[in-house]
């Protein structure tokens, strides 16, 4: 089968009031500038960066769905993301992980059906400050290619 693109990326969702200056004067920061990843800005001529799947490279997120990238997979580093596409998910099952007995189902490529990480469906019972995860994925970075979008043409 042959490689599947994303046909339109989400639009961003606005900044709050004030938060524009905040994120801003944070940015500006030393202890910022080294943590950024070189990817994060695609720079002029570039339409975004999206991941893809290291074994086929169908197109499965844009890099703006990226909730956080404080997570760890089996493999490594993992990112927690708010959405996804070309991805199909196994059955649901408890899984012992580091923040407790979730209910979660592993994820996968669709178009080479390779495992690339897996959703949540219900966290514990009794930790409310976990409800967040609930309805995201998380996708392996070792499983994953990033990718610069091509400009967009114009007509």
């Amino acid at each position: 089968m042959g490689r599947v693109f994303l046909q339109r990326l989400p639009a961003p969702a606005p900044p709050a009031p004030g938060a524009a200056a905040a994120a801003s004067s944070a940015a500006s920061t030393p202890e910022a500038a080294a943590g950024a990843d070189a990817l994060d800005a695609p720079g002029p001529g570039h339409a975004g960066v999206v991941f893809s799947c290291v074994t086929c490279g169908a197109h499965l997120s844009p890099r703006a769905a990226v909730v956080s990238k404080n997570f760890h997979g089996r493999t490594g580093p993992a990112f927690l993301l708010s959405h996804a596409i070309n991805v199909a998910h196994g059955a649901a099952e408890q899984r012992d992980l580091m923040s407790g007995r979730h209910v979660v189902r592993d994820t996968f490529c669709a178009c080479c059906c390779a495992l690339v990480g897996w959703s949540y469906l219900k966290t514990p019972e009794g930790r409310p400050e976990l409800a967040y995860k609930v309805g995201t994925l998380v996708l392996e970075q070792a499983r994953l290619q990033r990718e610069l979008l091509p400009p967009r043409a114009v007509h």
